[in-house]
């Protein structure tokens, strides 16, 4: 047996790709749709996502058909409460309490803060509607960013990630609730406030040179029975 098999992803396009805004990129995944975003505040950078007009879950409730979000941190929720952001709630992404189903759940930036993401995508999978998707985004650990512990000794990682994941762990987690990857997409997150244009611009040269060094990617996950399964590409 094959210990480093090849990923077979379902993906009508043939291929992955770079998205460089993250944003714009779910924005058009969700729109019309019936939608359920888990990690909706950003917290503990909730203000300044609102502050910088960038906060992802304002982008998704412009466009979705109905928008429902929630968090585990109460205070992002009471922030977002307080801007008028409706249908939010505190829920822990490892107990999903929710009764009605949803076309798309967006899960970006959570799954590597839990204790046991397997739990959340057993409670998410009976929300899908038919042929419905779970998108997930998370830090690659194929980033560029992860060769400064050979160099500096400096592991730049958030002090509350528990897990890294690549497109290969992270399909071969889902396979184990019987999804499929149907895309997969190299990414980065907004600019923040402490990022030059230049340095901006310099990672945006590299990147275009090298999809795969990006810092985040997003894969689109299916039921296998809902996936097309004649059109696909290998990711090595």
């Amino acid at each position: 047996m094959d210990i480093y098999n090849k990923l077979r992803i379902y993906d009508i396009d043939s291929s992955y790709h770079l998205e460089f805004d993250r944003n714009g990129y779910l924005g058009k995944c969700i729109e019309n749709k019936t939608l359920l975003h888990v990690g909706c505040s950003d917290f503990p950078i909730t203000q300044q996502r609102i502050n910088e007009k960038n906060l992802l879950h304002q982008k998704l409730e412009e466009l979705a058909r109905s928008i429902t979000g929630i968090d585990l941190s109460e205070e992002g929720i009471n922030i977002l409460i307080k801007h008028g952001f409706k249908n939010v709630f505190r829920m822990d992404a490892e107990n999903l309490e929710l009764c009605n189903k949803f076309d798309v759940i967006v899960a970006g930036d959570v799954m590597e803060h839990l204790n046991n993401p397997g739990l959340f995508l057993q409670g998410a999978i009976p929300l899908l509607n038919p042929g419905g998707e779970i998108i997930i985004g998370v830090p690659s650990a194929l980033t560029l960013n992860n060769i400064k512990p050979w160099f500096f000794g400096w592991e730049q990682v958030h002090v509350d990630h528990t897990f890294y994941f690549s497109p290969k762990t992270l399909s071969a987690l889902c396979a184990r609730f019987d999804l499929l990857p149907t895309k997969l997409i190299f990414t980065v997150q907004p600019a923040g406030p402490y990022e030059s244009t230049a340095y901006v611009f310099a990672r945006k040269m590299v990147l275009k040179l090298c999809n795969t060094m990006a810092p985040s990617i997003i894969m689109h996950f299916k039921k296998a029975e809902d996936v097309d399964k004649t059109v696909y590409f290998d990711w090595k």
